[in-house]
């Protein structure tokens, strides 16, 4: 698949256009077709390598992804291939105690899609399933 990679900080320069091996859903993840990608803010701090924010490289960005489902890992039931979806970015492990009372945001674990794993910016992306969110034709 193609997709925009960075092996480098610096500015929309150090972006590269590449065939990268596409990515396999596991357990509990769904393979989404990206249809759009938004530039965020995060996007920006992550490839200029503000502190704090390490990523491993090549690395691909994007967080805000609406796609179509392509394929699911096992045990996903909520969505199907061929759903249209919306990525919630949150990642988090859903079994903390922050994570059962609904504060994901205070997950040990938190993080977001395209910072440390890989994002939006591609053909195709392998999200956790539960961050799919169908939504109707109108």
């Amino acid at each position: 698949m193609k997709a925009m990679v960075f092996d480098r900080f610096g500015g929309p320069d150090v972006l590269e256009l590449r065939d990268v091996p596409d990515p396999v859903p596991g357990p509990g993840e769904a393979l989404v077709d990206v249809r759009a990608c938004g530039i965020n803010h995060l996007d920006l701090w992550v490839r200029r390598g503000l502190r704090g924010l390490e990523v491993q490289m090549p690395h691909i960005l994007g967080n805000d992804v609406v796609g179509v489902i392509a394929a699911v890992g096992a045990g996903v039931r909520h969505v199907e291939p061929g759903d249209k979806t919306l990525v919630h970015p949150t990642l988090s492990c859903g079994t903390c105690a922050a994570c059962v009372a609904g504060d994901d945001n205070l997950c040990r674990e938190y993080d977001v899609l395209g910072r440390r794993r890989n994002g939006g910016y591609a053909e195709k992306v392998a999200v956790p399933a539960a961050n799919c969110m169908p939504y109707p034709d109108n």
